[in-house]
């Protein structure tokens, strides 16, 4: 049976606030001879649930095996199994996953392949061993069918929602606990299009004085979004020190008449009252920039501790 929900902070000094729920089961065989203890054993973790409050980390129904076939050796047989149902870091949410891997010699992890979900598609991790004293790791998040309204909520651009999908490769580096992309993207499938609504992209104008025509520009796409029904979309994602940067393109047809008209003396379109009739717009491109904070966004400071 389950048993209650403990602290490790109770065995060792890093497990401290780390609070864990479920059924530990296990069996060893093995003896004595020369003067050494030898032998095998397998210990299972079953229905957990990890919460990590300070952290705001949260794993659901986790279950994980690990045979080790030559004691004392610290080492497992390859393709040990790690599988949850859900979790949780910050805004983020994962729904579910599962990863193979191996504990080899020198306390290093290997992971053999890994997937999770997110965003109602699939992220697939590539191999990658991960050693004590190393601080600085590159890889590549390989997704697939990730809704892209789900992708602009989770990342806090804008409530959003509607149906349309990315697929594409983010490289990362991971350095002192610290996550990077280096020039990632992801596009909409070609010849599948997709819709979006957006509404709270007011960051969008921040920093743009009004009444200018970039102001208009981005007022304008803003407006759009709210309801837009494109062709293609194409994403690209890349860091720059702590800000996470979107460049977000589109091109399709908003869903209705839009609050703006062509200001000749302006030079380009203005929003005008509702006495105006506004634009329809048969076609248009929109390329939309986002900062994110993405260290802040995740809170996991220390979460990955480097010593």
């Amino acid at each position: 049976a389950s048993a209650p929900e403990i602290d490790l902070g109770r065995f060792s000094k890093g497990g401290r606030g780390i609070f864990l729920k479920g059924a530990l089961s296990g069996e060893f065989t093995g003896g004595y001879t020369a003067g050494s203890m030898g032998g095998s054993a397998c210990v299972r973790v079953q229905e957990a649930d990890i919460r990590i409050p300070e952290k705001d980390v949260a794993v659901k129904n986790l279950t994980v095996g690990l045979c080790f076939p030559d004691l004392p050796q610290p080492t497992t047989g390859p393709s040990q199994t790690l599988t949850f149902d859900a979790a949780t870091a910050g805004k983020f949410k994962i729904q579910g996953g599962f990863f193979h891997f191996q504990l080899e010699p020198y306390q290093t992890l290997f992971v053999e392949k890994g997937r999770v979900g997110w965003c109602s598609g699939q992220i697939r991790l590539q191999p990658m061993r991960i050693t004590p004293g190393i601080e600085e790791y590159e890889t590549r998040l390989d997704c697939d069918r990730l809704n892209l309204a789900q992708i602009l909520e989770q990342l806090s651009v804008a409530d959003a929602s509607g149906e349309g999908t990315v697929n594409g490769t983010l490289p990362i580096s991971i350095k002192a606990g610290r996550i990077r992309f280096d020039d990632g993207f992801l596009y909409s499938t070609p010849g599948d299009g997709g819709n979006i609504g957006m509404s709270g992209a007011d960051a969008l104008m921040a920093g743009i004085p009004e009444g200018t025509r970039q102001f208009f520009q981005v007022d304008l796409a803003r407006e759009a979004l709210r309801d837009f029904e494109y062709k293609w979309a194409k994403l690209r994602v890349v860091s720059e020190e702590e800000i996470l940067h979107m460049r977000l393109q589109f091109d399709g047809t908003p869903g209705r008449i839009l609050p703006f008209e062509y200001n000749e003396t302006f030079g380009g379109f203005v929003r005008v009252d509702a006495d105006s009739r506004g634009s329809e717009f048969q076609g248009i491109s929109l390329d939309v920039n986002f900062r994110v904070p993405l260290n802040d966004l995740l809170e996991y400071k220390d979460l990955f501790p480097v010593k």
